[in-house]
């Protein structure tokens, strides 16, 4: 007679929460703490909190997102722009890529628009009376904008955080590496690396 032996019932897995759902969660999070902090403790320890806690924590934590912005930008389109492989395919993806700029730029500038007419932010408060001279400066020239995009110097514009030119540069340098062909093979392996690296420290330490 032959006996069966259980086999044991396969375990569920637990669902991991996104990324995108514990970015709304810790906002969800911070917003309570801050309603609760506000309205049940008294200042002087809210005072406390904010210099010696909270104000160095959130300091640090967006000084070392602004450390990582720059370099991830500057390597994903590095090879990005290096993995097309056929240049005749940047020139749309060049077009594209200034398109999608322009229109989140004038998105932006639209709700900020229609915010503050509808907000009205400041309205009833008493002015203060402020001396300072004002000077107007004019509008710079398209043409100057359009040769603002190549930097003097590259390390220059990611010290300084200069996200177009970065992009530029960035765009300049996968094309030659595109032409170059095998010989740059070892550079993209390098950059890609420095991407991998990267994005662990962008998803997994600081998000």
């Amino acid at each position: 007679m032959k006996t069966e032996i259980p086999l044991p019932k396969p375990t569920k897995k637990r669902k991991k929460l996104g990324l995108a759902n514990k970015i709304l969660i810790s906002m969800l999070l911070g917003i309570i703490f801050g309603i609760f902090c506000n309205l049940f403790l008294p200042d002087s320890l809210n005072l406390t909190l904010n210099k010696w806690i909270l104000g160095p924590i959130g300091n640090i934590f967006l000084r070392a997102i602004k450390m990582v912005v720059v370099p991830l930008v500057l390597f994903s389109l590095i090879v990005g722009t290096a993995s097309i492989g056929d240049i005749s395919k940047l020139g749309r993806l060049g077009i594209k890529t200034i398109a999608y700029f322009i229109l989140t730029t004038a998105f932006s500038i639209t709700l900020a628009l229609l915010f503050t007419n509808a907000l009205q932010p400041g309205a009833g408060a008493t002015p203060i009376a402020v001396e300072q001279n004002l000077t107007v400066t004019e509008p710079p020239f398209i043409m100057d904008m359009l040769v603002g995009f190549v930097p003097n110097n590259p390390f220059e514009a990611i010290v300084n955080g200069d996200m177009l030119q970065i992009i530029f540069f960035a765009m300049f340098f996968g094309i030659a590496i595109t032409l170059l062909g095998e010989k740059t093979k070892d550079i993209v392996n390098l950059f890609l690396a420095q991407l991998v690296v990267l994005r662990f420290l962008w998803v997994q330490l600081l998000i």
